[in-house]
């Protein structure tokens, strides 16, 4: 059996194990920082009102989940 499904079988395992569980928690740990950095470079790069624009027109055409997501990009 190749290492690629083995690494696939070991997340298709349910319940997942606490060892899976960490690791795939520092997998994502740092996601939602950097978002909002990217966000702010692609901002700068556009252009002030450019940029706002793009970011307010992917929100408007977000579904809800994903509107609810947004909030952990917000650095408060």
């Amino acid at each position: 059996m190749c290492v690629e499904q083995l690494d696939e079988d070991l997340w298709l395992t349910r319940p997942l194990t606490p060892i899976i569980l960490d690791a795939a928690s520092k997998n994502v740990k740092y996601l939602c920082q950097l978002r909002s950095i990217l966000v702010e470079k692609m901002i700068a790069g556009m252009g002030l009102y450019a940029g706002l624009q793009y970011y307010l027109g992917s929100l408007r055409d977000a579904s809800d989940k994903e509107c609810e997501e947004v909030k952990c990009y917000h650095p408060h």
